[in-house]
């Protein structure tokens, strides 16, 4: 199989050193073909926001996530210091009556 590779090479190397403007051709050909396909390749992509807009809406959702964490988070230190806040006083309020007894 890599003779007849290696055979196939030599006879269009052959062919091409043979007529210049053949190589030529060739070579024209295959940078046009390139260009055209990194061309159109580039328009796909440019073209294709759908990536673009799920990584905006993931971004997003995870944005608001965070913020109705942080948000419950905060009431419940709110309640717990609230609660706290009344133990203290109760337990003030029992002080002076310990105090006399």
């Amino acid at each position: 199989m890599d003779t007849d590779v290696a055979a196939l090479r030599k006879t269009c190397s052959d062919a091409m050193n043979k007529d210049p403007s053949f190589a030529s051709s060739i070579i024209k050909v295959a940078n046009e073909d390139t260009a055209r396909m990194h061309i159109e390749a580039a328009d796909r992509i440019a073209r294709n926001e759908q990536h673009v807009i799920a990584a905006y809406a993931a971004m997003w959702i995870a944005a608001v996530l965070f913020l109705v964490f942080l948000w419950r988070r905060q009431q419940g230190l709110k309640g717990q210091i609230e609660r706290l806040s009344k133990d203290l006083e109760a337990a003030l309020k029992d002080e002076p009556a310990k105090a006399k007894s």
